[in-house]
């Protein structure tokens, strides 16, 4: 085995100056055979910084160990590698770069071990120079005008196929039952069967019909998602037309068009976790804060009470990942990394995975009330149809933010009852 040049047990991180990325490592059984975790881990700082040094004989010494990357923590049980970095390797302000230094990179070496990232820590003095959200949860509910109780978020059903009137007036009827924000989804966007420009017409007009007659602000979320030209074309049309959120894909259309689309709009940004290969949820929970995503779907399965959203490391929770959205000051604990959010403004999280009122009091009872409700679209199947759906789950979330039972609620409220006889 050659010379491990960026193993450093000693080294103390700075946490103002150091990125800090931890990895967990997969070995694959035949080509890592001999190869000990300390020269994985080797490689995987001189894959995500500046290679093999060795060789290299024209780099002064001393720029050389400023930006020279340190393994300090290697834990031989769990296969968990820190590494922090200088803040100088990374470009200000671009989760592109970042990304493609610490996880892009490595692909070089999967014939070698599987290689996820658990968390990332972006020091103090890179944080800052990032966007953030434009509004956070204080001005999602300012705009709202909600104070206390989770927003309540449904989605029309089927996601595609129907023409825009037909969804423009299911969207009414579980706005005027009860829902604040209604959208698209990912897979809807400028079809022959539901162009753009008139999904938003007819989707805004109703929102502001029901808006009207509740008394209560409801909000669209159309996808704007595309190249990112069309992108900025469809948000500014979006804004014309009096809508105050847009909604992005950031699996497929990717953090710089995000990072685009944040800079150029001035309405909240809402989305979903992507599904990245090699990248836990609360690492890319933290890159979607940065980016500056107002609402983001946490992709928890509440429906059958796994409220792990993770597959790939079970001590990761959704309470691990709504913490690392909300809070200011996030403490180090376990495969969680501390992070100081500064100014960068909170991200509201969404709880999704089919919720209906039956399991809502265990999502609330274990993530709290400083969340969106979204149904899956659950609410159109009631008994007595999409406006009675939705009324039964904004009556669910009610009690419940009244500290009340849903059961002993249900007994005045007859859409509660049916669906809670329907969802038992």
């Amino acid at each position: 085995m050659g010379k491990l040049e960026y193993i450093n047990r000693k080294y103390k991180p700075n946490l103002d100056e150091d990125l800090i990325c931890e990895y967990k490592i997969i070995f694959n059984d035949f080509m890592s055979a001999g190869m000990s975790l300390d020269s994985i881990a080797d490689k995987i700082a001189s894959e995500s910084s500046m290679g093999d040094l060795s060789s290299v004989g024209y780099l002064n010494i001393k720029f050389e160990s400023s930006l020279k990357p340190h393994v300090f923590k290697i834990n031989k049980v769990s296969n968990i590698v820190k590494i922090a970095y200088s803040k100088d390797l990374f470009e200000n302000n671009s989760i592109t770069q970042i990304l493609n230094s610490l996880h892009a990179n490595l692909f070089v070496l999967k014939h070698i071990a599987k290689i996820d990232i658990i968390d990332i820590h972006i020091p103090t003095k890179m944080l800052n120079d990032f966007l953030g959200p434009r509004y956070g949860i204080e001005g999602i509910r300012k705009l709202t005008k909600i104070k206390k109780r989770p927003l309540f978020n449904t989605k029309v059903i089927p996601k595609i196929g129907l023409p825009s009137s037909t969804y423009a007036n299911i969207a009414y009827n579980s706005w005027s039952g009860g829902a604040d924000i209604i959208n698209d989804d990912i897979s809807l966007s400028n079809q022959v069967f539901s162009s753009f420009e008139e999904r938003v017409i007819r989707c805004l007009d109703m929102a502001d019909r029901a808006q009207s007659e509740t008394g209560e602000r409801k909000i669209y979320v159309p996808n704007i998602s595309a190249e990112i030209a069309e992108m900025i074309k469809r948000a500014d049309f979006v804004k014309d037309h009096g809508g105050q959120s847009v909604m992005v894909d950031s699996l497929v259309s990717g953090f710089s068009s995000l990072e685009s689309v944040r800079k150029h709009t001035k309405q909240f940004i809402y989305s979903t976790i992507p599904d990245y290969s090699g990248i836990s949820n609360l690492a890319l929970s933290k890159v979607c804060r940065l980016t500056g995503i107002d609402m983001l779907d946490i992709k928890s399965n509440f429906r059958y009470k796994t409220l792990n959203p993770d597959p790939s490391d079970t001590s990761i929770s959704s309470l691990d990942i709504i913490h690392e959205l909300e809070d200011k000051f996030v403490k180090k604990n376990k495969h969680i990394l501390e992070e100081k959010w500064g100014t960068i403004k909170s991200t509201l999280p969404i709880c999704s995975g089919s919720i209906n009122p039956c399991i809502l009091p265990d999502v609330m009872n274990f993530v709290g009330k400083n969340i969106v409700i979204q149904d899956s679209g659950t609410s159109l199947s009631h008994p007595d149809g999409i406006k009675s759906g939705a009324t039964a789950m904004r009556q669910a979330i009610d009690a419940l933010t009244k500290n009340k039972s849903i059961y002993d609620y249900s007994k005045s409220n007859v859409e509660l009852d049916k669906a809670i006889k329907k969802w038992a």
